[in-house]
């Protein structure tokens, strides 16, 4: 807050982060029994381009890599994993009966060298209860400009838009 009043951010940017701070130090306050509970009822079934198309399979994420989309990573399955920096592909179940319910903002702070890192655990510790026990599956919404928009000054965080399937 001292950060906001110091560059005199108008009120409803004030509210904008002040929300985003909350839903942080609720996530930070979630004990990891509970978040490890919630990561394991999760699976990560990938990308989402151009705002419509699923990227899930191997192929079509192959497939756009050929065409010079290389900022496709791969779909891992551990929670401590980085969904953004990943290579290999490895998929173990069919998405073909998800159906999307919502999309949801994780805010996370950058790992120490600075570059956006975002795991399962850090996806399912700032869903609310509701979102938690509804979903099942996630995927990780590319966007073209999130060097340019992805990360918040003010709030010294990466944001990033998560798909929810169930």
């Amino acid at each position: 807050m001292e950060r906001l009043d110091r560059f005199r951010v108008p009120v409803c940017v004030t509210v904008k982060y002040n929300q985003i701070y909350e839903k942080m130090a609720q996530a930070a306050a979630l004990g990891k029994e509970e978040i490890k509970d919630r990561a394991a009822r999760f699976i990560f079934v990938g990308y989402v381009a151009r705002g419509v198309q699923l990227i899930a399979s191997d192929g079509e994420i192959e497939m756009m890599k050929r065409r010079g989309s290389d900022d496709l990573r791969s779909i891992p399955v551990l929670p401590e994993s980085n969904l953004v920096n990943l290579k290999t592909v490895r998929r173990s179940r069919p998405v073909g009966n998800l159906k999307q319910i919502g999309i949801t903002q994780i805010y996370v702070e950058p790992a120490e060298d600075g570059t956006p890192h975002l795991t399962i655990a850090d996806v399912v510790a700032q869903l609310s209860p509701v979102e938690a026990a509804r979903a099942k599956a996630f995927a990780l919404r590319l966007k073209d400009d999130f060097v340019e928009t992805g990360y918040l000054h003010l709030a010294q965080a990466y944001e990033f838009q998560i798909e929810l399937f169930a």
